[in-house]
C-alpha cells in the first residue's frame, strides 16, 4: 500500500471517529444518552454535565479542524508545521484521556472509550510524524 493511500485512510478514519465522538457528545448534551456514563461516572448534576460536555465539544471541534487542515479539506493559511505540532498535542491529550478512561468508574468508558481514545492518540501521532504532503481525501 502506498504511503499516500495510507495517509488518506488514516485521515478518513480519524475524521469518522471525531465526527462520531462529537455526535455522541451532542446526544449526551440533549439527554438522549445518560450523562452518568461519561466523565468517569463522576458528573454530579445536569448543570455540571452541560459545562463538561461543552468543553468536550469545543476541544473535539478544534481537533476536527486540525484534522481537516491536515487533510487539506479546509485551508486557512495555517502552516503545516503548526498542524504537526497540534497533532502531537492531540496525541498527548488523547493518550492522557485513554489512561483516564481506564480508571473510570463506568465499564462503558473503560471498554468503549479506552480503545477509541487509544486509536485517536495513535492516529494523531502517526499523522503528525508522517512527512508526506498534505492531501485532500478525495481521489486526485
Amino acid at each position: 500500500m502506498s504511503k499516500h493511500l495510507s495517509v488518506k485512510i488514516q485521515l478518513s478514519n480519524f475524521l469518522f471517529l471525531l465526527i462520531a465522538l462529537i455526535q455522541f457528545y451532542w446526544l449526551v448534551l440533549f439527554g438522549i444518552i445518560p450523562f452518568d456514563i461519561v466523565w468517569g461516572g463522576k458528573v454530579k448534576n445536569h448543570s455540571e454535565m452541560i459545562s463538561l460536555e461543552m468543553i468536550s465539544l469545543f476541544i473535539n471541534t478544534m481537533m476536527l479542524i486540525v484534522v481537516l487542515l491536515r487533510a487539506k479539506i479546509i485551508t486557512i493559511g495555517f502552516h503545516p508545521v503548526k498542524t504537526k505540532v497540534m497533532l502531537y498535542i492531540m496525541a498527548l491529550l488523547y493518550g492522557m484521556n485513554c489512561v483516564g478512561n481506564l480508571h473510570a468508574d463506568t465499564n462503558f468508558e473503560k471498554f468503549v472509550f479506552t480503545p477509541i481514545t487509544l486509536l485517536l492518540s495513535l492516529l494523531s501521532w502517526q499523522l503528525a510524524r508522517t512527512n508526506s504532503p498534505q492531501t485532500k481525501i478525495e481521489n486526485n
